[in-house]
C-alpha cells in the first residue's frame, strides 16, 4: 500500500480530522492494530468545585496534565475555559484551545497556529524541516523554532502535497509548545473546526485568567 494512502486509512479513523481530499473515506470496520500513541501528552481535567471563584458566566476551570505546551502551560496549572466560544467566534492564529481527540474523553489544549486560508509549507534545513506559515517560521512561545524529524513531518507533507501548501476550509493547524513535535498536528495532522470544545482565557495583560 503506497505510504500516503497508509496514513490515510489510519488518520481517517481518528475524530474530528481534515482528510487529505485523496483519502479513501471508507473505514473498514475489522478490529485493527493501529500505530498510534495511546498517551494522551496534556489533557485538561475538570478542577473541583471552589466556591470563591467568580467565573465569567459559562467559565470553568480546568487543570492541564501533561508537558506538551511546557513554558506554556505546566503540568498542574489551572486555566479557565470558556466552552462553546467558537460556536459563534472564528478562531485566531494564537489562541490557546481545547479539542475533542480520537474519542477521548479528556480533551487536549493547544495553540492554534494556522487558520483556513494561511499558506503553510515545510522546509528542511541543516537539522531538520521548519513549519512555515504565510512565508514566516513557526517557533514556539520561548522563541525555539519548531524542527520536526523526517518521520515527525511526513503527516503534514501529506497535507501540504494535497491542498498545495493552503489550509482548506474550516481546518486549523494546531501545535503544542515542543520544538520536535508533540501530540498535535505533527500526529494527527489538521483539525477540523467543529473539534474545538473551548477557548483558553487571557488577560489583556497575557497572564492566564483565575476567574478574578
Amino acid at each position: 500500500m503506497d505510504s500516503d494512502i497508509s496514513l490515510c486509512v489510519v488518520y481517517s479513523l481518528l475524530l474530528g480530522l481534515v482528510l487529505p481530499s485523496g483519502c479513501r473515506t471508507e473505514v473498514d470496520t475489522n478490529p485493527i492494530d493501529l500505530p498510534i500513541t495511546t498517551r494522551v501528552e496534556e489533557p485538561v481535567e475538570r478542577a473541583p468545585r471552589r466556591e470563591t471563584l467568580h467565573l465569567a458566566p459559562g467559565a470553568e476551570v480546568r487543570f492541564v496534565r501533561g508537558n506538551s505546551l511546557q513554558g506554556l502551560l505546566e503540568d498542574g496549572d489551572a486555566i479557565t475555559v470558556m466552552p462553546g466560544y467558537y460556536d459563534s467566534h472564528e478562531p485566531k492564529r494564537g489562541e490557546i484551545v481545547t479539542i475533542r481527540w480520537a474519542g477521548q474523553k479528556t480533551p487536549l489544549v493547544k495553540v492554534v497556529r494556522g487558520v483556513s486560508g494561511d499558506r503553510f509549507a515545510l522546509r528542511r534545513g541543516a537539522t531538520g524541516w521548519s513549519i512555515e506559515v504565510n512565508g514566516r517560521a513557526l517557533a514556539t512561545t520561548v522563541g525555539k523554532p519548531y524542527v520536526l524529524s523526517d518521520r515527525n513531518v511526513r503527516l503534514l507533507q501529506v497535507y501540504e502535497k494535497d491542498y498545495k501548501g493552503v489550509i482548506p476550509a474550516n481546518a486549523l493547524l494546531l501545535l503544542g509548545n515542543q520544538p520536535g513535535g508533540s501530540t498535535d498536528a505533527t500526529t494527527f495532522g489538521l483539525v477540523d473546526r467543529t473539534s474545538l470544545i473551548a477557548k483558553v482565557l487571557v488577560r489583556e495583560d497575557g497572564t492566564w485568567a483565575n476567574g478574578e
